[in-house]
């Protein structure tokens, strides 16, 4: 028996995505003629009256109750289905009019962040496999390269320089993601830096520019680099607000990966042999990370603002519970496939390629599409293809 997510958006949202529930809004999904086992189904909305009724939504003329507590943020409620009410070809799903909530949708307009997980004897899961690399970047290198001080334009050790990288961008601009903040940055290290070392965007907005950025931009650094990297997304709970977002880097020594926050300008080394540890390992070791921790001078720029997250939730482990490698990197080449607010928005992004060995976390993270093992997800980069 396995089990398919189905979907008709991409998780591209933003705050302003989350609309007051005054009209219909309806998706259909279509399904194979399999019998069905179980079925679940997903919604991102926020309640915005603490006596309003649950939320109800239709399938197919039946209807189905989600609640939650008033929230000032837009969460995911779900809530399991009778598969008797699921048919073979259209399946439609409505959440009516109705006061009190908040749904998300994308910015289309045309679909709502509604979501349904069904298991049957004739149904795969879907499988994305991450994609490194960027050919835009790698094309023009030496315009991304000209943002940097003169030492990183030059290639020694790859781990020093690395480290270096993460450091410089710990220290070029003040982590920006308040209330006051409205100008989300885009996806593109020459914008960040003008933007965060501004404070202000080009209409005079300050910008947000967050954890999601500073792994932007050293990511898109690195590939104009030639060193091979990642983003990543880590998350205690996926309806917490402290996620985070980090890097790792292929390090051909020890054919592994290596994770770098280069917001935090922070590491973990594993105590015996000082190999800098990757994200499955803080996984598998995140009771025990506090002595492991490795700053470097980025931090001091980092930890008035950050230093209760990183006690938190960095050094006690929490941070590292969830995390999954974002699915293509070439976000330069491909505009479209950077979202307009991750990070200011509860994890939405379908491009996600969550880590599922635990059985408990595949389940926790239900409403996603894609899931690997931690050894898939360890590959080295030239031997991860579609």
């Amino acid at each position: 028996m396995k089990s398919k997510l189905f979907c008709n958006e991409a998780g591209r949202i933003r705050p302003i995505d989350v609309l007051s529930c005054e009209g219909d809004r309806t998706t259909a999904f279509v399904l194979p003629p399999s019998p069905l086992h179980n079925a679940e189904v997903f919604v991102v909305a926020k309640k915005t009256v603490a006596d309003a009724p649950a939320l109800t939504i239709t399938i197919n003329d039946e209807t189905i109750i989600l609640d939650a507590l008033p929230s000032a943020h837009a969460r995911w409620l779900r809530n399991s289905i009778d598969p008797a009410m699921l048919r073979a070809g259209d399946n439609h799903f409505t959440v009516p009019t109705q006061s009190g909530w908040s749904l998300a949708q994308e910015p289309s307009g045309s679909a709502p962040v509604l979501r349904l997980r069904v298991e049957g004897d004739e149904l795969e899961p879907d499988v994305l496999v991450p994609q490194y690399g960027d050919a835009a970047i790698a094309v023009h290198a030496e315009e991304w390269l000209s943002l940097l001080p003169a030492s990183l334009r030059v290639l020694d050790d790859r781990w020093q320089w690395c480290w270096n990288l993460a450091g410089f961008l710990a220290s070029a601009w003040p982590y920006a993601n308040e209330d006051e903040a409205t100008s989300y940055a885009p996806w593109d290290a020459r914008i960040i830096l003008r933007w965060g070392q501004a404070g202000r965007d080009e209409h005079g907005e300050k910008p947000i520019v967050m954890c999601v950025h500073y792994a932007v931009c050293f990511v898109q650094f690195c590939i104009a680099m030639g060193v091979p990297a990642r983003a990543v997304v880590l998350t205690p709970d996926l309806d917490s607000a402290n996620g985070h977002f980090v890097a790792e880097i292929w390090l051909e020594e020890f054919q592994a990966w290596a994770m770098i926050d280069p917001n935090l300008h922070l590491c973990y080394r594993d105590g015996s042999t000082q190999r800098p540890l990757a994200l499955a390992e803080l996984y598998a070791r995140r009771d025990e990370l506090a002595p492991l921790a490795e700053f470097g001078e980025g931090f001091d720029f980092q930890k008035d603002k950050l230093g209760n997250f990183i006690n938190e939730y960095c050094l006690s482990g929490e941070v590292y519970r969830l995390w999954g490698v974002w699915g293509h990197h070439d976000w330069s080449e491909n505009p479209d496939l950077a979202p307009p607010a991750n990070g200011a928005v509860v994890y939405v992004e379908t491009d996600i390629v969550w880590c599922g060995d635990d059985e408990a976390h595949r389940h926790e993270l239900g409403m996603f599409p894609h899931f690997l093992r931690s050894e898939q997800l360890a590959l080295a980069p030239h031997n991860v293809t579609a």
